[in-house]
């Protein structure tokens, strides 16, 4: 019984104690500090922090949060980074969001300052979002009108409804309009339930490599005679990338060659292992997607990249294949 009494003593006092170095330590949290425990939470594969986690870090957390955005080089965490503000009410970090949203050549940059907008301001801000509705990209139209869509559900607001009407009578691409009237997720009006780090939205036409690329392209596929010769020859190609059953599936097929001798190449072949990046090409933001290519019949494999360029009216897709000294140009058509 005195043991017992004994451990019970001794366990509120380490209590007491860690609660009063925890307090002591946060206040007088350097800079130095809070920018090791903000690169160590970003840094996760699998993000695991909540708006109350950044709020916890106090008053002095916007700064460096702004700091660190610009030093780093990484994509991704500029992401995160950006996306944090949000949970801060603070005049520097909101001007902060919207100077990089404008500044941002970088699509998945741009449009973590479009969400972060939103999760911070609201209604409030629905002005500065509406304006990228009318962006030549076509992923930050989708965000801006996502993110309204969302601001809408938790405000009611007339201008934003108008907004988004005005846009529908003027978006030409399809898969932008279909992604922004796919049904909000349930409690899509309460901020603290929405996810501004998450870049991963299953079935996202964003995110997801397969439905970027849904639908029928049609194109020319180039390739030497072989390894060692210059001379080139073409074929007309066709790729369809299409859902049957809940499973994706992607095929090639070539005919109509154009040349004076023909190589060896497969009738047809399939893509796998679709991987998605987004990269920065000439100054422009570009999407860069990687897999394997499989033969249908008996023929080579191998891995190929790829790189997705999108404008208002026209979508293009380019693989490179180095094992075969090849490449393929498309253009979507349905």
């Amino acid at each position: 019984m005195k043991n017992t009494a004994f451990y019970a003593s001794r366990t509120l006092f380490l209590l007491v104690l860690i609660s009063m170095l925890s307090s002591t330590v946060q206040a007088s949290m350097t800079e130095e500090k809070l920018e090791e425990i903000i690169q160590f939470k970003i840094s996760e594969r699998h993000p695991t922090d909540t708006p109350d986690w950044w709020k916890r870090l106090g008053p002095d957390a916007p700064k460096v949060i702004m700091s660190m955005y610009g030093r780093t080089k990484k994509t991704y965490e500029q992401i995160r980074l950006l996306s944090a503000l949000a949970w801060y009410d603070d005049a520097a970090a909101l001007e902060f969001i919207k100077a990089q949203t404008q500044a941002a050549t970088n699509e998945t940059v741009r449009s973590a300052g479009i969400r972060t907008m939103g999760f911070s301001q609201g209604a409030k801000e629905a002005d500065f979002i509406a304006k990228y509705l009318s962006h030549a990209d076509p992923q930050t139209r989708l965000t801006a009108a996502k993110t309204l869509k969302r601001i809408d559900a938790a405000a009611a607001d007339q201008p934003i409804k108008d907004h988004l009407e005005k846009w529908k009578k003027s978006e030409k691409t399809a898969w932008v309009v279909a992604g922004a009237e796919k049904p909000l997720p349930k409690n899509a009006g309460g901020a603290e339930k929405w996810e501004p780090v998450s870049t991963s939205e299953k079935n996202d036409p964003v995110n997801d490599p397969w439905m970027r690329l849904s639908g029928k392209w049609m194109g020319l596929w180039v390739m030497p005679v072989s390894s060692s010769s210059k001379t080139l020859v073409t074929f007309n190609a066709t790729l369809e990338v299409r859902k049957n059953g809940g499973a994706w599936s992607a095929k090639i097929t070539f005919d109509s060659m154009q040349g004076r001798k023909t190589p060896k190449t497969p009738k047809a072949m399939e893509l796998k292992d679709l991987k998605m990046q987004p990269i920065t090409e000439n100054g422009a933001s570009r999407m860069q997607i990687s897999g394997k290519y499989l033969s249908v019949a008996s023929g080579p494999s191998g891995g190929f990249t790829g790189r997705l360029k999108e404008t208002t009216d026209r979508r293009a897709f380019y693989l490179e294949i180095p094992d075969l000294f090849s490449s393929l140009a498309l253009i979507h058509q349905e």
